[in-house]
């Protein structure tokens, strides 16, 4: 959400006693992240000027000379806007003037005519980044106005995060309240009108469904003028990242952003009946909406209606057939209070977001709705010059009271740690426009403003005492007693510490995501029913659990390659879920990718090395060998062949033949479609083998006496694998051998369906020097073994 300081001061009365920098800092402590600060420099010598003449200029086609005077100056600009006509009132950029991008504005000529300065479009004086037309002021607007009189074109705009709890902050006034809190600034919301509406006419309004809409404020509004917003609103509009169509969209849109209610204005003459009803949609009802489409409806969707048809779907999206438009002369202005669950529903149903579905999902509250309506009725006569005509406010259970909660002196104490006066505490809540309806030694009874809706537990008031004071200053002690771990617990842990330090040895970033992918992208990995969706997810690209942890890491390795990072290598050890049986099956993985050089260039290598499938499957060894399991690696499918290369990929098998993962490079399909190198290594494993693992590994005693060598070569089958040959070796030489390690794979066509595996055997006994004769009966012990399991023959030279 995006806040302009400006009007932030404006909202506040005052100015606030620090930096954007020091803001944004404080917001920070108070729970707020800010992701950017966006500064607009001051814009100066640019007056509002008239069009009095259109010309073509002499030697462009595509140029014309403006005659313009502000009142005392008169001269002809050089323009090349399409927009511009005669008696229109634009901005004047002047000799001199001082523009947003760092343009001074000095004398031109352009094709052969003399330019006194320039006729401005949006992006020149800062506020957006369109020039394709100039920016046409209110007919009205005085003459030799200055611009910085009309508009903040000088301000900074903050991009704040505002958690999902906290909807009341989601406005200019939410955050107003918040930094008037943290600074001890005095301010007060505004007040309510209600009082002069009681003698308006009632307008029609039933709400059929009153668990999906508990209270419906309608004004209709008549005689207004459509016309362009002033440049004021315009500015904060384009600042906010909403364009400006209107002056009576742009105030719905407007009060949004200044209080947090969503608001939808009706062309009055436009609703069938003139009444308004809030109802659950009809078997086969559509409605085209404001974004031109046309969207089919199910009878679990909220909709507006009037006495024939759909004409909004609640809390989202006003219908097309009931906007406002040039020729609206009387509307209807709708402030309400939406189930969230339904509008959730009907966003996710239609895949249709809003800035107003945004806020109803995660609540309005009983405040907003009433100060929403209020603002846009007030700007509504000051801007369009609408009279209100008639006034509805129905409400399911209007007389319903919030109840008080008890904060103890002894849990705050206990929850932070450090014991706090009671008159600090009351002080705190005043500041936060909590209402302290009684206290004594023992604590407060508090109710929570009409605004805040996640304050519904004394933990919740808690943390309100731990925001305003300062986290930091919530003192540090250390633990009471430990807790240890279960035994098999802590083995696991261990484990687990042990293959994340294999990852950071070699060269591996330990990333952590949240768990949720789209179903777009998990289908790619699983069958749809084996996937886990989320009942209400906040986000369409975040509906299902992940069944892999490389979805994630692979999404995070091109968002580090956009920033010029030429070498990423990530992990991750995390769950990933699946369904199976009807029930949800929960799984630690481990999963890496990387891309780019897995050697740079030295003296010694003279060219760098790119990572690769043996690099890979180096690392996949290194995890399975510092965790002390034994396994082998077979072409197979797997839970990632779809995005994996079809040759350079292999899948990971335990003793038992039973999948422990898959590594490989990624599949040049998925490399294209991603934006990712084709060099690109991943990496997926289950780490339920840590769960048998002890910790404990075997040591042996260091041997001192001489090794000695026998080489091997054996004809056998060629399905049989060089890990099957190689456990049958260890398990007929366990004692003396000391390693075993292949060198040559031969094929001969003399010997179809067959190939010869060439190998050497190390021997060293623990207590003695062995013998050639002994060494010799070790290797023929061991060609007996493979013989009989597997029908090798010695290859003959």
């Amino acid at each position: 959400m995006k806040i302009s300081l400006g009007w932030l001061k404006e909202i506040l009365g005052t100015d606030i006693p620090a930096s954007p920098q020091e803001l944004a800092e404080k917001l920070f402590t108070l729970g707020f992240e800010v992701s950017s600060i966006q500064a607009y420099p001051k814009v100066t010598g640019v007056v509002a000027a008239k069009i009095l003449e259109l010309s073509r200029h002499p030697n462009a086609d595509k140029l014309r000379l403006a005659k313009v005077t502000d009142g005392k100056v008169t001269d002809t600009v050089v323009c090349g806007a399409p927009n511009i006509e005669q008696g229109q009132v634009v901005f004047w950029a002047q000799l001199g003037a001082a523009l947003a991008e760092g343009l001074t504005i000095k004398k031109a000529n352009i094709r052969g005519v003399d330019s006194p300065g320039m006729l401005c479009s949006l992006k020149e004086l800062g506020v957006g980044d369109s020039h394709d037309g100039i920016w046409i002021l209110d007919e009205k607007t005085p003459l030799g106005t200055s611009s910085e009189s009309v508009a903040d074109f000088e301000d900074s705009v903050l991009d704040i995060e505002v958690t999902p709890n906290r909807p009341d902050a989601l406005s200019v006034t939410g955050i107003a309240r918040e930094v008037a809190a943290a600074y001890g600034l005095k301010w007060a919301p505004p007040q309510y009108k209600y009082e002069a509406h009681a003698a308006l006419p009632f307008y029609p309004v039933e709400i059929e469904d009153k668990g999906g809409c508990v209270r419906y404020i309608a004004k209709k509004i008549i005689n207004v003028s459509v016309k362009p917003s002033s440049p004021k609103i315009q500015a904060r509009l384009i600042r906010s990242g909403i364009r400006p169509i209107n002056n009576i969209v742009d105030i719905t849109n407007y009060v949004l952003l200044e209080t947090g209610q969503p608001l939808h204005a009706f062309d009055a003459d436009k609703l069938e009946g003139g009444k308004i009803i809030v109802r659950r949609a009809r078997e086969k009802e559509k409605i085209l909406a404001l974004d031109g489409k046309t969207y089919p409806l199910d009878t679990d969707i909220l909709i507006i209606a009037d006495s024939k048809r759909p004409v909004a779907i609640a809390g989202v999206m006003g219908g097309q057939d009931t906007a406002v438009t040039d020729a609206t002369k009387n509307i209807l202005l709708e402030s309400a209070i939406f189930s969230r669950g339904l509008v959730r529903y009907g966003r996710n149903k239609l895949k249709l977001s809003s800035e107003s579905s945004y806020r109803f999902e995660r609540g309005v509250s009983r405040w907003s709705v009433q100060a929403g309506s209020d603002e846009a009725e007030s700007l509504l006569e000051q801007t369009a010059g609408g009279k209100i005509s008639a006034f509805s406010d129905v409400q399911s259970n209007p007389d319903e009271k919030v109840p008080g909660i008890a904060v103890h002196n002894a849990y705050i104490e206990r929850l932070l740690g450090e014991k706090i006066p009671v008159s600090e505490i009351a002080q705190i809540f005043q500041r936060l426009g909590i209402s302290v309806e009684s206290s004594n030694v023992d604590g407060l009874n508090v109710l929570p403003p009409a605004w805040r809706l996640d304050l519904e537990i004394e933990a919740d008031y808690a943390e309100e005492i731990a925001r305003v004071r300062g986290y930091q200053k919530i003192p540090s002690r250390g633990l009471a007693a430990t807790l240890p771990l279960s035994q098999g617990r802590a083995h696991k842990v261990h484990a687990l510490d042990r293959v994340r330090s294999v990852f950071s040895a070699l060269g591996f970033d330990e990333a952590l995501n949240y768990g949720l992918v789209s179903v777009e992208s998990a289908e790619a990995l699983q069958a749809k029913d084996s996937l886990v969706e989320l009942e209400n997810p906040l986000a369409s690209d975040q509906s299902v659990l992940r069944p892999a942890l490389a979805l994630e890491l692979l999404a995070n390795l091109k968002s580090n390659l956009s920033y010029q990072k030429t070498e990423v290598r990530l992990y991750e050890a995390g769950t990933v879920f699946r369904r199976e049986g009807g029930r949800v099956i929960e799984s630690l993985h481990a999963g890496a990718v990387a891309a780019g050089k897995s050697l740079d260039a030295t003296w010694q290598f003279k060219k760098p090395s790119d990572i690769d499938f043996y690099w890979i499957k180096g690392v996949a060894e290194q995890v399975l060998g510092r965790a002390g399991v034994a396994a082998h690696f077979v072409k197979s499918e797997a839970i990632l062949s779809k995005i994996l290369h079809p040759v350079f990929s292999m899948a990971v098998l335990d003793g038992k033949n039973k999948a422990l993962g898959v590594f490989g490079l990624i599949h040049p399909r998925t490399a294209q479609k991603l934006g990712l190198p084709a060099n690109t290594a991943v990496l997926e494993m289950d780490l339920a083998f840590l769960e048998a693992d002890s910790g404990v590994r075997p040591v042996r005693k260091i041997s001192f006496l001489p090794e000695i060598e026998r080489d091997c070569s054996l004809w056998m089958k060629a399905e049989t694998s060089w890990e099957a040959v190689r456990s049958e070796i260890l398990g007929a030489l366990a004692q003396d051998l000391k390693a075993c390690r292949l060198f040559d794979v031969y094929e001969d066509a003399s010997k179809p369906g067959h190939k010869s595996l060439s190998f050497t055997l190390t021997f060293q006994h623990p207590e003695k020097t062995l013998s050639d004769d002994e060494a010799n009966a070790l290797r023929d012990k061991a060609v007996a073994a493979l013989s009989k399991k597997f029908g090798a023959e010695l290859r003959k030279k």
